[in-house]
């Protein structure tokens, strides 16, 4: 649920015209349980997610249950991810 409503609220913040007109209509599709996430970007059908002391890559092409597929561990916090496409 956080990743869904840290991608919806991103996209209702950073796209003019949307603001509140288009907040009824958010709904939950899934949820993915972590404490604190600091960081998501997504690229295709996978988010990466910056949370405490690690990285993770999730598969979103079920957006009702969005399934982790790796785990990157860091002894610092990950602040912000940005995927680049080359």
């Amino acid at each position: 649920m956080r990743i869904l409503f840290i991608l919806i609220y991103s996209l209702i913040v950073l796209l003019p015209g949307l603001g509140a007109q288009t907040a009824p209509n958010i709904s939950q599709v899934g949820i993915w349980n972590e404490e604190s996430i600091y960081s998501v970007d997504v690229y295709g059908s996978f988010a990466y997610v910056g949370n405490d002391n690690a990285m993770h890559i999730l598969d979103i092409s079920d957006p009702a249950a969005p399934a982790a597929i790796a785990t990157l561990s860091r002894s610092w916090e990950i602040e912000e991810i940005i995927v680049i496409n080359d």
